[in-house]
């Protein structure tokens, strides 16, 4: 019987000294950046599963969130920016009041070489293949975008043979953009519409018809 009661009351004294922690609130505060410059009006979601208590924060001009009373415990932390996921990871709510610094663009590159970590050689292999084909893609359309804005300079100066003549070289280049020839017709229509006879009118108008 004794032994019993000594049971009970180390048991009282130790719901006694459990609860107060788990009812105490405590701050919770960091900061958010981007390549060293402040992430304003980020999304700061703390969520603890245990006990479904969550919170949503905001960020403010200088990147900084908080919020004063935090329940105690251990919370997933998600950051998003314009409505896309950026960041998760944990805080801890309780104990040292240290703050949370994030810099989202460190963070997706350690995330990026952990995942390479967890890859395959192969896996490895395809995933430069793939970068690679895309900077190559990227490069394309840019040299591709710097042809169209070469023509449009011509056309204003109304050198319209030279703004046809830099289309056809870029069709060569890739014929599969359907909105390179769109163009090159609208260019020889508008050739035809300022030419001087009536022979030049109707190449030009042949000519459209092909491109388009």
């Amino acid at each position: 019987m004794r032994k019993q009661c000594l049971m009970l009351a180390l048991a009282a004294i130790m719901f006694v000294a459990v609860v107060p922690a788990f009812s105490q609130t405590f701050p919770v505060r960091g900061t958010i950046t981007e390549e060293g410059k402040p992430v304003t009006g980020a999304e700061v979601s703390l969520a603890n599963k245990q006990t479904g208590i969550s919170y949503k924060l905001k960020t403010d001009k200088r990147g900084e969130f908080m919020h004063i009373a935090i329940a105690y415990g251990v919370y997933d932390l998600t950051v998003r920016v314009n409505g896309v996921e950026r960041f998760t990871g944990q805080v801890r709510a309780g104990g040292e009041d240290k703050p949370v610094l994030i810099d989202l663009a460190k963070e997706q590159a350690a995330a990026q070489e952990r995942a390479l970590q967890q890859m395959t050689p192969e896996q490895r292999k395809q995933l430069q293949q793939q970068q690679e084909a895309e900077q190559r893609e990227a490069q394309m359309i840019k040299n591709l975008n710097q042809r169209l804005a070469d023509a449009k300079t011509a056309e204003d100066a109304g050198n319209f043979d030279q703004a046809i003549a830099i289309l056809n070289e870029t069709t060569k280049v890739d014929a599969t953009k359907h909105q390179l020839w769109a163009r090159l017709g609208e260019l020889h229509l508008n050739a035809a519409a300022r030419a001087q006879d009536r022979a030049a009118s109707t190449n030009y108008r042949s000519q459209a018809a092909e491109a388009y």
